[in-house]
């Protein structure tokens, strides 16, 4: 009984842990793209870098939350990695993985590859990065979608 309990606990733990840090990433999306507008004008542009250089610390830390306890939440939950494609729960659980997969290259490719080309063309990676993060967070809408269906299924 006591180990059950511990095993419960642990879950909803990292569930919680998991919806903060999604919560986190995925919630900053839309603040990030008033800020990325903000850096036109002049009289808040300083506030606005100040805040996207926030942003960009503490995104590195969600994305790596949400990764992190994500594994550990099909680790336990179902014990393995989900492979039975023909259940609709592990599908729907692939499919999210692999939409969670592409915002994270998503995330990198506009922090390692285009942030820097601000410095040299502002006005282009401003665009882009615009782009990137609209895309970002139809993914993760995508995966919040999918988590509402199969979060009422039968985990298999």
């Amino acid at each position: 009984m006591r180990r059950c309990m511990t095993a419960y606990a642990a879950r909803r733990c990292n569930q919680m842990l998991h919806l903060l840090a999604v919560a986190g990433w995925l919630g900053g999306l839309w603040p990030l793209l008033l800020t990325l507008r903000w850096l036109r004008c002049l009289r808040l542009r300083a506030g606005a870098l100040t805040a996207l250089m926030a942003y960009s610390r503490s995104g590195h830390v969600w994305v790596a939350l949400v990764t992190l306890t994500g594994v550990m939440n099909t680790s336990l939950v179902l014990g393995h990695w989900p492979l039975a494609l023909g259940q609709p729960y592990s599908r729907m659980l692939l499919i999210k993985t692999a939409a969670v997969a592409a915002m994270v290259m998503l995330a990198l490719t506009n922090r390692y590859r285009i942030v820097p080309t601000m410095l040299t063309d502002e006005p282009r990676a401003i665009k882009r990065l615009t782009l990137l993060t609209l895309m970002e967070i139809a993914l993760g809408a995508l995966a919040l979608l999918l988590v509402s269906v199969f979060a009422m299924l039968e985990p298999q």
